[in-house]
């Protein structure tokens, strides 16, 4: 099922033995596109401790329940590795945090038209299908979608993701609304307007 990275945010993992944590970031690749892992709060207040579940150990999201299936005990999430620290500069190659990635500034071929608000992922394999990118400076009120597979280049120091569209190809594009499910039907229509191979 796609859905918004946003929409995780407080999913409580269900374990092997019980139900730990909440959600509060996931790790991605930024080469593959593939989420590596899901920063969990295990506590809470001054008591609260952050680690990585890999997304290896995940199954796919309850949505109704706002929860994960795990394939681990409550223990392993409890012992699991903390997330980096420190600037993305000192994080592992190529691992990215989705917070520090929203606000990055999208760079088409012929100009900057807005910036990254959030990111859909589909949960069954835990791949980042689609950057949403919020485009108001612009165009009132517009949401486009734009695969990672689109992007050309992303420069961490200035923020940057390049993308080799123009600017009027991604103004015309289908409009996304974040409070609607995203149907096989839009994605078709939306892959037909940027004249690209579907991945499906």
């Amino acid at each position: 099922m796609l859905c918004r990275a946003s929409e995780l945010d407080g999913y409580t993992l269900d374990a092997r033995d019980g139900k730990i944590g909440a959600v509060g970031d996931c790790y991605f690749d930024d080469r593959s596109w593939m989420v590596e892992a899901l920063v969990v709060h295990t506590g809470s207040g001054l008591s609260d401790k952050l680690v990585m579940v890999p997304s290896a150990a995940l199954h796919p999201a309850n949505h109704d329940q706002r929860a994960i299936p795990v394939d681990l005990t409550t223990q392993a999430i409890t012992n699991a590795s903390p997330p980096p620290t420190g600037p993305p500069a000192k994080h592992p190659a190529h691992q990215r945090g989705m917070y520090a990635m929203t606000g990055c500034h999208i760079q088409a071929a012929d100009g900057e038209l807005g910036h990254v608000e959030d990111f859909v992922i589909d949960d069954e394999t835990w791949m980042i299908r689609y950057l949403v990118v919020d485009t108001r400076k612009w165009w009132a009120g517009k949401r486009v979608l734009l695969s990672p597979q689109w992007v050309g280049r992303v420069n961490w120091t200035e923020s940057k993701i390049q993308v080799a569209l123009h600017r009027d190809t991604i103004e015309q594009a289908p409009a996304y609304a974040a409070d609607a499910p995203i149907t096989r039907e839009y994605e078709a229509a939306l892959y037909r307007h940027y004249a690209r191979e579907r991945y499906w």
